[in-house]
């Protein structure tokens, strides 16, 4: 994720810095949460991502993104209570990464002031199910290990 003159968006380049391209890109808003806490697949072939629209209803997405193709496929959806945005956690506090085996992703997810759980998807299926459940945790900065 990046800010710059075209605005916040995800760009991908090559290892050696070469192929510097947008994939995606908010130009109507020079900072925005539409990308939060990108994360290649297990694979390689795509990059998931958080979204969260600020505007009301609140809505937070769960979007893959294929970096050949800028194709994208929303596999989770859904709503983020209103409270949450009164100084709750901070959008660079919310955090994805990938399974292992790329079935599933665990995610933060917003619940109220100053409150997130994590929770995981099913890449398939679009289930949504929470792991954590502490009343007023703020869990955050997650990773997945073998």
């Amino acid at each position: 994720m990046a800010d710059n003159a075209e605005g916040t968006g995800l760009f991908v380049m090559n290892s050696d810095g070469s192929d510097f391209r947008s994939i995606a890109c908010d130009s109507a808003s020079f900072f925005s949460f539409r990308y939060c806490s990108p994360s290649w697949s297990p694979t390689g072939d795509n990059i998931a991502y958080l979204s969260l629209d600020d505007n009301p209803p609140k809505t937070q997405w769960i979007i893959l993104i294929d970096p050949e193709t800028t194709e994208t496929d929303t596999i989770a959806e859904f709503n983020v209570p209103p409270e949450a945005f009164l100084m709750s956690v901070p959008i660079w506090e919310q955090s994805l990464c990938w399974s292992p085996d790329g079935t599933k992703i665990a995610f933060t997810r917003l619940e109220g002031y100053y409150v997130s759980h994590i929770c995981l998807v099913n890449i398939d299926t679009g289930e949504i199910t929470q792991v954590t459940f502490e009343e007023d945790a703020r869990d955050c900065f997650i990773s997945w290990s073998k």
